[in-house]
């Protein structure tokens, strides 16, 4: 799923947008635990935390070369 968001993004936002969404969820939920990406899997209705990290990682590792 991360690599789909990364090329494609989702629901018609690139991975950027999503990741940003994710960031500002968690500033405002300080008390969630990352240490399991598979249970962090609801914001809202238009980001998949889950997928949108796993898309920041697909997007790291590609500009570090791959």
């Amino acid at each position: 799923m991360g690599l789909a968001v990364f090329y494609a993004g989702s629901m018609g936002h690139n991975v950027e947008w999503h990741i940003k969404r994710v960031n500002k969820y968690l500033l405002q939920h300080p008390g969630v635990n990352l240490n399991n990406v598979d249970d962090f899997w609801y914001t809202d209705a238009h980001t998949n935390p889950g997928s949108a990290v796993q898309g920041l990682i697909c997007s790291l590792v590609y500009k570090q070369g791959g």
